[in-house]
């Protein structure tokens, strides 16, 4: 059995530092260039003020809205369940998973 101290996670690299910066690059393209359908009319709104160019239900994104958007999203994000109560805390170093092995799916029956 592995046993790992509280300071050590198990990790695994799938993609260079290079890799992820070309993904970003051509990401900060689509959106400014083709952009993304926003069918919300406040969302489109609010990404509006924010600097974006809206044509109909189509918005696009310039980079540097994105970028900051990155720059200043929070580093921790928490789940609550429907009472209240805190029960995922979404951030770096932390991995969920969930198994739906217990669900039943419908079988039909051939006769």
């Amino acid at each position: 059995m592995l046993k790992f101290a509280t300071e050590q996670n198990p990790s695994i690299r799938v993609l260079s530092d290079q890799a992820i910066e070309k993904i970003h690059g051509a990401t900060l393209e689509i959106l400014a260039s083709t952009g993304v359908a926003v069918r919300h009319e406040k969302a489109r709104a609010m990404l509006h003020d924010a600097g974006a160019s809206v044509d109909g239900e189509r918005v696009r994104i310039p980079a540097a809205l994105i970028e900051m958007a990155i720059r200043t999203a929070p580093d921790r994000v928490v789940l609550h369940n429907r009472l209240g109560e805190p029960v995922m805390p979404l951030e770096m170093g932390r991995v969920f998973s969930v198994s739906y092995t217990h669900l039943r799916l419908p079988t039909k029956r051939i006769v």
